[in-house]
């Protein structure tokens, strides 16, 4: 992961490789918006290769949560009836 940062600015990710150790902040990465969708598409594609079910919100992430949780709830009562 190759970090880069402007003086006044937020730190931004280059180039991804999730086997680096961070040099910045939790704090600070997360405050760049483009940090965020790098490490959700990151998460999204090694969880996809291990056969693990992901969606990502387009926004907030609570409705989808609660819908994904119904949904299954509701799967798995069908499958155990």
């Amino acid at each position: 992961m190759c970090i880069t940062g402007q003086k006044n600015t937020e730190t931004n990710v280059k180039r991804s490789n999730i086997s680096l150790i961070p040099t910045v902040s939790q704090e600070k990465f997360l405050a760049n918006p483009k940090n965020k969708d790098r490490l959700i598409s990151i998460l999204v594609n090694k969880f996809s290769s291990l056969n693990m079910a992901c969606k990502k919100a387009d926004e907030d992430a609570d409705c989808l949560i609660v819908n994904s949780a119904l949904a299954l709830a509701q799967h798995i009562r069908l499958w155990l009836s």
